[in-house]
């Protein structure tokens, strides 16, 4: 639970993405790793941008308490999380370079189940997108795929 917080947390943070948090978690084995590090960590660890990364962790550091409360709310709504290195994470997902590190699920639907489907868009749609997914969607209403 711990880690998927700290997840959460540094998906927060504005300049790091899903690629380099994955990248950071593998060089220190784990968040809590990564939290505790010091400047000097990051500096041996990554000479050229050492000290931008080192910022961006301690950013991170200072979302635990809001990723926290976004869990909780989750799990009062029933929301599952599926981190990238959980077990109910899409399997075909895992192996793409830019895979996200959570999906939020609502429902009770085994992402290795089904086919699935994926719709990226950008975070301000306009109406006539808003159309086109909706109408993928509901064609697709009853086939066997998770959208």
């Amino acid at each position: 639970m711990k880690e998927l917080i700290n997840h959460i947390a540094l998906l927060k943070v504005n300049g790091i993405g899903p690629r380099t948090i994955r990248k950071l978690i593998s060089d220190f084995a784990s968040t809590q790793n990564l939290f505790e590090a010091t400047k000097k960590d990051f500096l041996h660890k990554y000479q050229i941008s050492g000290e931008k990364i080192y910022r961006h962790v301690q950013e991170g550091k200072n979302f635990v308490s809001e990723a926290a409360t976004e869990y909780e709310y989750c799990k009062r709504k029933n929301y599952a999380i599926a981190s990238f290195y959980g077990d109910n994470y899409p399997n075909n997902l895992r192996h793409c370079s830019d895979a996200p590190l959570i999906l939020y699920q609502s429902g009770n639907i085994d992402l290795n189940e089904n086919p699935l489907l994926s719709i990226v868009g950008t975070r301000t749609n306009s109406k006539y997108g808003e159309q086109v997914v909706e109408n993928v969607i509901n064609s697709l209403k009853n086939c066997q795929v998770t959208i």
